[in-house]
């Protein structure tokens, strides 16, 4: 296993396994960012949003070609926040959410070729 950094919470971490072609980050980020006319946070606030962002880049970026690229979460609303704001803007990551019952958001391209074939 090469490229495992950790940080102060929330929880991050670049986890790159060359022998399995993975590439991955995982968060802790519970979304603290609130509607204009809501009391409950509905989306990332904005550091958050913007350490999320920089993250999915860095997944993208092109030393990670060829490589499945995943980015791991620990809250729901985090989830379908990920789903809502970056599904069709970070087509090739496949978002989990780690539960009792995990969710997975696969690659567009995979599930195009699910669907085609």
């Amino acid at each position: 296993m090469t490229g495992v950094q950790t940080c102060a919470l929330p929880i991050c971490a670049d986890l790159r396994i060359s022998e399995f072609q993975i590439v991955a980050e995982l968060k802790t980020t519970e979304p603290c960012g609130k509607s204009k006319t809501g009391t409950a946070p509905t989306k990332f606030g904005g550091q958050q949003k913007e350490n999320i962002e920089k993250d999915l880049r860095k997944l993208s970026a092109p030393e990670n070609d060829g490589f499945s690229k995943y980015m791991f979460v620990t809250s729901g609303l985090a989830y379908h926040c990920l789903i809502r704001d970056y599904r069709t803007a970070f087509g090739g990551i496949c978002f989990v959410l780690l539960s009792a019952l995990p969710e997975v958001s696969r690659p567009v391209a995979i599930e195009a070729k699910a669907i085609a074939g």
